[in-house]
């Protein structure tokens, strides 16, 4: 089995943080993609429908008030009155192309809103397998590393106790013999 080879525990634990850190910030960039999601659906089932709906109605109305005023400039009473009623015409086109525009935007938000619904569930559906990995794998990551971190701490207090080594027996014979000399004088003496 190889050795680890742990040079800073610190290092660890500013990793752990950083790890903490990054978890926070996907969940909460998690939670902003699934609100901007919520979003995008309210828009694409309610605002656009109700707006273009408006729009329609908007349309159609102008639309009635072009033709009776085109039908009003034609049928003039006595024909020195009548005009080329060039301006009505072109506000009844006006009207007509902008009822269009209305009707071809609501059946464009009726197809949009059909592929928006089955993107957004493709995309909730992974949405939910990255929040499970994020809530259920990064805090199981972060648990582990703590006890590591405990054991290598554990392990560098054990190794820094200095050990004591077991007394030594002392001989009757010993190499320096530290009594008086010959001379009676004792060795320190010459010092």
């Amino acid at each position: 089995m190889a050795g680890a080879d742990v040079r800073s525990i610190d290092a660890l634990n500013q990793f752990r943080l950083m790890l903490v850190d990054y978890n926070d910030q996907m969940l909460d960039s998690l939670t902003m993609l699934e609100l901007e999601l919520h979003k995008a659906t309210v828009w694409i089932d309610h605002d656009c429908p109700a707006y273009w709906s408006n729009q329609a109605r908007r349309s159609s109305d102008k639309l009635v008030v072009a033709r009776n005023d085109l039908e009003r400039c034609e049928m003039a009473i006595r024909p020195e009155d009548r005009k080329s009623c060039m301006v009505e015409k072109k506000a009844l086109d006006r009207a007509k192309l902008r009822l269009r525009l209305c009707e071809e935007k609501i059946n464009l938000v009726k197809k949009w809103k059909v592929t928006l619904h089955q993107e957004s569930a493709h995309v909730t559906g992974r949405l939910a397998k990255l929040r499970d990995v994020i809530e259920r794998e990064i805090p199981r990551a972060m648990a582990t590393m703590d006890r590591l971190i405990s054991s290598l701490e554990q392990y560098a207090a054990v190794s820094q106790t200095p050990q004591k080594s077991p007394p030594s027996e002392v001989t009757s014979e010993s190499p320096i013999d530290t009594s008086n000399s010959e001379d009676g004088s004792s060795p320190d003496a010459d010092l």
